[in-house]
């Protein structure tokens, strides 16, 4: 992620980060494929992972390691 990706990003109060229904929850890897970044899982993601891995997902976004795809 380039330092204006992270800039840019918008404030975690403001991104609907879903909820923990998806099977690979609480695993310390993003599984949502609205973001990108070095908290990402390195599998492939299928459309029913989007909004299914709030926990993980929020978790990285807060720590930076995450931007929202435009």
């Amino acid at each position: 992620m380039s330092e204006n990706e992270i800039a840019q990003r918008p404030d975690v109060s403001t991104i609907n980060f879903g909820e923990d229904s998806g099977d690979f929850t609480n695993d310390d890897e993003c599984d949502d494929p609205r973001f990108k970044g070095p908290g990402m899982t390195s599998t492939p993601l299928m459309e029913e992972d989007e909004l299914a891995d709030a926990s993980d997902c929020r978790a990285a976004y807060e720590r930076g390691e995450l931007a929202l795809i435009p």
